[in-house]
């Protein structure tokens, strides 16, 4: 459903501007400037954007190793794609893309939602993530290889 490849320049210009409603408005780049800054610096993370079948942007990735070597994922959709049920399949071939394209045999992959994004955490335990660590302001939920 969505192919992936390294950022470029222009996309990061459309990523920056888009504006999420509702639940999602606290996850806007503007609002957020360490995003941003790794958004334009690419220093510590690497980002790759999702195409859709027109070969659109559709959402992307960006990620890290952590110590362990385990994968520090994030990954968002187009706003306008929110709501329309594709949230399941985006998560699952983020997951399967940086398994493939890493070449991860390492233990785990995880990510970091704000508490309140109860409709994200839910997508992510249907992919098979779980929760290790939650405070009032953020979870950690994790999948084992």
């Amino acid at each position: 459903m969505f192919d992936f490849r390294l950022i470029k320049d222009e996309d990061v210009d459309k990523i920056i501007n888009w504006k999420n409603q509702n639940d999602y408005s606290c996850y806007d780049i503007e609002k957020n400037n360490v995003d941003l800054d790794r958004l334009l610096e690419k220093k510590s993370c690497e980002f790759f954007v999702a195409l859709d079948e027109d070969e659109e942007l559709a959402g992307f990735i960006e990620c890290s190793f952590d110590e362990d070597d385990d994968i520090d994922m994030g990954c968002a959709l187009l706003p306008d794609l929110l709501g329309k049920g594709l949230g399941f399949d985006f998560v699952s071939e983020c997951v399967e893309f940086l398994i493939d394209y890493y070449q991860f045999s390492g233990e785990s992959l995880y990510t970091i939602l704000k508490s309140e994004d109860i409709h994200s955490r839910r997508i992510f335990e249907r992919v098979g993530f779980s929760a290790d660590d939650e405070s009032n302001e953020w979870v950690k939920l994790s999948i084992y290889m």
